[in-house]
């Protein structure tokens, strides 16, 4: 559905493997998406809303809008083309895709690495503890 309809991957902050996430959305070309809530999280307990116990906006927003500002130019570059080739490698460690307007992501899950045309981004120089930091 790639460069038909616009979409996202599931929230990044409550993923288990938010780096993992973050490399699928650039292969992918898909949006990044965040679960935000203003109340701290003890106010959700026994609440219909108690699954958001990860969202409170002030532990997030330095973070989603770093990794934002990360991938802008990959989605950029991507947004409304399609993906003519995807391709996984046997063991499941690397992919790349390749975009009609001739753009090509490749992304490695166990360094967790992107290269864009040819330009490599190495999540773990941007990685700390709870987030990212550029």
């Amino acid at each position: 559905m790639h460069g038909v309809i616009p979409c996202s991957v599931s929230a990044v902050n409550g993923s288990a493997e938010p780096e993992k996430l973050l490399l699928m959305a650039a292969l992918t070309g898909t949006s990044l998406n965040f679960d935000f809530i203003y109340e701290e999280a003890a106010e959700l307990k026994d609440t219909e809303f108690d699954t958001l116990f990860y969202a409170n906006y002030e532990r997030w927003t330095d973070t989603a809008a770093a990794e934002y500002r990360l991938l802008e130019p990959v989605l950029k570059d991507v947004s409304g083309s399609f993906i003519e080739k995807y391709s996984v490698s046997d063991d499941g460690q690397t992919a790349s895709a390749v975009y009609a307007n001739g753009s090509e992501i490749k992304v490695n899950f166990g360094e967790n690495t992107i290269i864009h045309n040819g330009k490599l981004i190495e999540l773990d120089k941007y990685a700390e503890e709870g987030g990212f930091t550029f």
